[in-house]
């Protein structure tokens, strides 16, 4: 296999002076590099500058049905965003934790009731399922428990209509961004996330998540540039943030004498 780039620019066909049009416009040099000059670049700013795609993709598997899985979900009523991770029983990151992998994306992009969308992901596990078992018609597993994750602390409504739909959304015990974002980065830098290549707009999100810049060219801490368009990198932090939470972030739980 050989990967060949060429500028659009050497096409007789592309129109002339398009490029310097899209820059005018103010579509950021990184992106004009990548979409036409073939020349894969990250940008300026870049919030996981440590997220590789040659360490961190991999080609899609079927995730066998018993492995524990989450859904980190940001809501919208629009733009409702869903990743889902299954963890690895067996490979581990470097401080041992099981490695999460992101096997579906879930990004309709429109405006649907929350029980459409609980059917769409049900659909997608439930043809996950059918392709193991017929891969493996001697597998006698069973299918795994399903947590989900996801929203800010004050979106009580949208967890409570998807509890109603069946599948009940536990309310994220990070409630800063950037402890959030940190999060993210350490489970990253330790090998603890892969994103299977059947993910590609949770891939772009992890890649183009980037601070804004001021003046300087240097990058404000705290601001995220276009964050409203993120959605699906939400949800990603959303999920790792439970998973992978330090001691003092779950919630004391009070046991009963009874």
């Amino acid at each position: 296999l050989r990967v060949v780039s060429y500028k659009s620019e050497d096409n007789p066909a592309f129109p002339p002076g398009y490029v310097q049009k899209m820059r005018d416009k103010g579509m950021p040099e990184w992106r004009v590099q990548m979409m036409y000059y073939g020349q894969y670049t990250r940008p300026a700013g870049a919030v996981y500058d440590n997220f590789d795609r040659s360490l961190h993709v991999v080609p899609r598997f079927v995730v066998p049905p018993d492995w524990p899985r989450v859904y980190g979900i940001d809501f919208g009523q629009v733009h409702t965003a869903v990743v889902c991770f299954a963890e690895h029983p067996e490979e581990k990151d470097s401080e041992g934790n099981p490695v999460l992998y992101a096997y579906h994306e879930h990004f309709p992009n429109k405006s649907s009731y929350t029980y459409e969308h609980v059917k769409a992901l049900e659909r997608a596990e439930d043809a996950l399922w059918s392709e193991f078992v017929s891969a493996d018609p001697d597998w006698r597993g069973h299918k795994a428990g399903r947590r989900a994750v996801g929203g800010a602390r004050s979106e009580k409504d949208p967890r409570w209509e998807w509890s109603m739909a069946g599948v009940p959304v536990e309310e994220p015990w990070v409630k800063d961004l950037q402890v959030g974002i940190d999060r993210v980065y350490a489970c990253v830098q330790r090998g603890g996330l892969k994103v299977m290549e059947c993910c590609p707009k949770t891939i772009a999100d992890l890649e183009s998540y980037s601070w804004e810049l001021d003046d300087a060219g240097e990058a404000v801490p705290g601001k995220i540039k276009g964050k409203d368009s993120y959605h699906l990198a939400d949800a990603v932090r959303y999920a790792l943030c439970q998973l992978r939470p330090n001691r003092s972030d779950a919630p004391k739980i009070v046991r009963s004498a009874y």
